[in-house]
């Protein structure tokens, strides 16, 4: 008698995966995740209404769903878009970065406090930030 031929799905291939030959290998990377609690709680009941025992498992079919389903020219549900910025940009665009950092640290403060702000200095913020939009796509060559 010949000895029974593992399945994918066999428990005994916990933490293994098929390779592109059909082949199983074993699952030796970790990729950890930072989740507040609601995002936690939210994951947790996901994956037990998928019927997936591990939430390691959800998450890997989920991801595995997500680039599945879109082209790979087209972004996928929580890409970070590339800002690709000529080499001779670079310096103006770096600090450009910090202005912008700059007048949102600002906007943040004004919006913190609590004090109304007058419209004049809203009007000229909100003109600050179109403008330094314009100057992003500028060097960004666009």
């Amino acid at each position: 008698m010949s000895p029974r031929k593992r399945t994918p799905s066999d428990p005994r291939n916990r933490g293994q995966a098929l390779d592109a030959a059909g082949r199983l290998q074993r699952r030796r990377r970790t990729v950890s995740v930072r989740l507040t609690d609601a995002e936690l709680v939210a994951w947790q009941a996901r994956q037990q209404a998928s019927g997936r025992k591990e939430l390691g498992a959800w998450a890997r079919a989920v991801i595995a769903d997500a680039e599945h389903l879109h082209p790979a020219d087209q972004p996928a549900p929580g890409d970070v878009p590339i800002i690709n910025v000529p080499p001779i940009n670079a310096e103006a665009y770096h600090q450009f970065a910090q202005v912008a950092n700059n007048l949102n640290q600002l906007a943040r403060r004004l919006n913190t406090t609590g004090e109304p702000i007058d419209a004049e200095l809203r009007s000229r913020i909100g003109q600050l930030v179109d403008e330094l939009a314009d100057l992003g796509r500028q060097l960004r060559g666009r």
